[in-house]
């Protein structure tokens, strides 16, 4: 008598059998065909991208200091109802909106020096926060995978983990400097800078076919990067080396015409810079009489506004979408 792993490859070669004699007869073909096309439909239908909700407004975030120590602060896109979100005593700095989840990511180091990542709501509202053992990362908008940094060899390698398995991939295997990664908003795409080329540049990783593109050319380093909401085209800050300026001035490439144009020519410089949810503004942060500020600069008219006006610095500004 076979043993039970036997009788079981015994009769699935007797089914394979019987299901290529059946396969034959004309109706047999008619239905596989109808159960071939409706698996390829629900498929198709699984891998599509849920449709992205539109905003209705915007609000801005921000690191302030006005005292000992970092905060983050929320306000209105025109700068009114300024509400600071943290208060811990230390730092916290780099806020970022995680469209999966709907908070706010950001760094956190206390008075001892010991740091952590954090995720508060829109109110500063802590929320529960996984792979704390990254020390650096930027996950995804729709929350399935995770960007970070590591030195390979003194150089600075981009890595992008899958946050289900927690198994990750070298993006940039290239003895180079990498940094400042940005997901697309679709997460199927990665903007990074790098000096491979011997300056550094503006890159583009797509996951599908894991190619890498270069973007850019010019004259002074790349140092900022920010996507358009429907991926279409990006911002970038490029260091102006002309007197009298020596600063940054921002850019917008179309990534399907590959055009880029020249969008702030200013005695000062925008850096940290970042396009809002509904497309139509560019918030940077800008130094004028030593003053460090946030702006606003409208897509279409180019019209700038400052929004903070307290004192102290700020910097890092970063926009939340405000659903109905």
């Amino acid at each position: 008598m076979p043993a039970i792993g036997e009788q079981s490859k015994i009769q699935n070669h007797s089914q394979h059998r019987i299901l290529k004699a059946n396969f034959n007869q004309p109706m047999t073909r008619f239905l596989t065909s109808c159960l071939c096309l409706t698996l390829v439909c629900l498929l198709s239908a699984c891998q599509k991208t849920p449709p992205q909700k539109t905003p209705v407004d915007q609000q801005l975030i921000y690191i302030a200091s006005r005292g000992n120590g970092f905060d983050i602060y929320k306000c209105n896109q025109d700068g009114s109802s300024e509400v600071q979100l943290t208060v811990q005593k230390g730092f916290d700095w780099g806020p970022r909106w995680w469209q999966a989840k709907e908070g706010i990511i950001h760094y956190e180091q206390d008075t001892a020096g010991n740091f952590a990542h954090r995720l508060i709501n829109s109110q500063g509202i802590s929320m529960p926060m996984d792979f704390q053992e990254l020390p650096d990362f930027l996950a995804s908008p729709d929350g399935q995978y995770a960007l970070y940094t590591e030195k390979v060899d003194d150089h600075d390698h981009i890595f992008i983990q899958t946050l289900a398995t927690r198994s990750a991939i070298d993006l940039t295997p290239v003895d180079a400097y990498h940094g400042r990664p940005h997901w697309s908003p679709d997460s199927q795409s990665v903007l990074f800078l790098s000096d491979r080329s011997g300056s550094t540049e503006l890159y583009l990783y797509q996951l599908a076919n894991e190619s890498v593109k270069k973007l850019t050319e010019g004259n002074g380093r790349v140092k900022y990067i920010s996507w358009a909401p429907d991926g279409t085209r990006v911002a970038f800050t490029r260091e102006i080396l002309e007197e009298p300026k020596q600063d940054h001035d921002i850019y917008l490439l179309n990534l399907e015409t590959m055009e880029s144009e020249r969008f702030t020519n200013t005695p000062f410089g925008e850096q940290e810079i970042s396009w809002s949810p509904m497309g139509d503004k560019i918030a940077y942060h800008g130094t004028i009489d030593g003053k460090d500020d946030i702006y606003t600069i409208d897509i279409n008219t180019r019209e700038v506004n400052k929004i903070t006006k307290s004192q102290g610095y700020h910097g890092e500004p970063a926009w939340i979408p405000v659903y109905k």
